[in-house]
């Protein structure tokens, strides 16, 4: 009960350190001794032998990373198994005291009548003083449930030992008895496996333990870094389709049906979008091209979610598309928790569906409801707009989407003060089949990807352009902190490009 696991996250993060640097040594030795034999100046068997050696020690190198990070994902198990199993009996007691029950070291309960007295009544406290069998019941049943907690705490930690004393399989790669990068695979598949139980219960309408909930919170923020860990657990779900059936029921119960325990299901949902993008951070794996071709196919899908008929103006019966969804939930965790290539990907996806050149639709994403205000902030009823705060976050990635060679964009430049004062323009290459709803959004997302401040013109932009008028004359403004003037960008109406006229205005 007074044991301090933060030592484990120290060891994990200590590990995950020998493997950042093993796989910093493996890249000097590939760019500076492989690159020197691998050159014509030296030939002959000395070469070649040194050829076939050198690979293997270039293997050998990515086997100590994976292995150092493996260990390091061992010890981030092994801290989110105790500290829930901790918990879990800490709870057990706690629930017995507030019954009435003294519990002592070893986790027996005798009933404090005076305490049930104070809680339950007089008359309920004598009927036990009066029936030693009914209090001797009682006691049992709060002792036994203490033990039933500490008895599954006894086992996690023997699964946690075995998982550590475990054999590996051997690796293809490497030297024999070498390093192995599978250690500890076992184990974090497991406990993806053990999240995923209890997220899958959620997403088909059952409510699991409190205990199973608060494992599944700790498993899928502790090891939510490990790619492996967030791939098991994201498969397990059913794929995109599950995941976003799961975040809408987490999203249904924290904001409708169960408001009470809202902080536990806006972490378990937190969770799922720290695992969403660690599973994601690897463009070239078989499992992002998997997730990406079935994220197409459910992003357009429909779903049901209760904030929507629940909105002044929504209705029963009224239904969400995927991307919603998943951009809700994408805005769970940090922005730049996500990689590069997948935030341009599905923003390109979002934008296919409500391109007609496309074959999508411009209204799409058109819902009956206001979901503007703090109140609806959870749900992305614009996934687009969604898309662009979160990118916001990197601001390299923002960047390089509005980058000049980008398809699909024409020439413009929007000049404006950002941060400290200094302007910046941004241009984009000409395309004659530029529309004016895409010009239009390719200058919302120049202001949205500016600065934080922007935001609040990608709003105004996209107000504009879903009221109809697709080229407001004021596109947006950025405060100038050192004179506290306005920049204002005009865009004027028109298909042979667009034109500015730029005039400082009063704060």
């Amino acid at each position: 009960m007074n044991a301090d696991f933060s030592d484990l996250e120290t060891a994990a993060k200590s590990w995950e350190g020998m493997g950042k640097r093993f796989g910093t040594l493996g890249g000097h030795y590939r760019d500076h001794v492989r690159a020197a034999v691998d050159a014509d100046s030296w030939q002959g068997e000395g070469a070649k032998m040194f050829g076939k050696w050198g690979g293997k020690t270039a293997e050998e190198y990515d086997q100590a990373e994976e292995e150092a990070r493996g260990v390091g994902a061992l010890f981030r198990l092994a801290h989110a198994t105790f500290e829930s199993h901790k918990k879990a009996v800490e709870k057990a007691r706690d629930d017995a005291q507030a019954a009435g029950m003294d519990v002592n070291s070893h986790g027996h309960c005798t009933m404090n009548l005076d305490k049930v007295e104070a809680k339950k009544g007089k008359k309920v406290a004598d009927r036990y003083r009066e029936s030693s069998e009914s209090k001797e019941k009682v006691e049992a049943e709060w002792t036994d449930s203490i033990k039933k907690a500490v008895k599954e705490a006894q086992a996690a930690d023997g699964a946690m030992k075995a998982a550590f004393m475990a054999d590996p399989k051997e690796p293809d790669e490497g030297l024999p008895d070498g390093f192995n990068g599978s250690v500890g695979d076992d184990a974090v598949k497991a406990g993806a496996n053990r999240a995923a139980k209890a997220y899958k219960s959620l997403r088909d309408g059952q409510t699991p333990s409190p205990e199973e909930l608060r494992e599944a919170a700790m498993l899928t923020r502790g090891l939510g870094d490990d790619p492996e860990f967030s791939r098991t657990l994201i498969n397990s779900l059913g794929g995109p389709e599950g995941l976003i059936k799961a975040h809408n029921r987490l999203d249904d119960l924290a904001y409708s049906d169960d408001k009470d325990h809202r902080k536990t299901y806006v972490s378990l949902d937190q969770g799922l979008a720290k695992n969403l993008a660690s599973a994601t951070k690897n463009p070239k794996t078989a499992f992002y091209k998997k997730f990406r071709a079935e994220m197409r196919k459910a992003g357009l899908s429909k779903f049901d979610l209760k904030v929507t008929e629940n909105v002044d103006g929504g209705g029963a019966g009224q239904k969400i598309r995927g991307y919603q969804s998943f951009v809700s939930l994408m805005q769970r965790t940090d922005g730049d928790e996500y990689g590069k290539q997948f935030l341009t990907d599905t923003a390109d996806a979002v934008r296919d569906a409500e391109e007609k050149s496309q074959g999508g639709h411009s209204d799409i994403w058109d819902l009956r409801g206001d979901f503007h205000g703090k109140k609806y902030a959870h749900f992305a009823d614009d996934p687009y707009d969604g898309l662009l705060k979160i990118m916001s976050d990197q601001p390299d990635v923002s960047a390089e989407y509005l980058d000049p060679v980008r398809p699909r964009t024409t020439i413009f430049s929007t000049c404006c003060t950002i941060g400290t004062g200094s302007t910046s323009t941004w241009e984009t290459a000409q395309s004659e089949d530029m529309t004016r709803t895409k010009r239009a959004k390719a200058h919302e997302r120049v202001w949205a990807s500016s600065s934080r401040l922007g935001r609040r013109v990608a709003n105004r932009v996209h107000r504009a352009r879903h009221s109809g008028d697709i080229h407001p004359p004021r596109l947006g403004s950025c405060m100038t902190p050192s004179t506290g003037s306005t920049t204002v960008t005009r865009m004027a109406k028109g298909s042979q490009g667009t034109t500015e006229s730029e005039r400082p205005t009063s704060s």
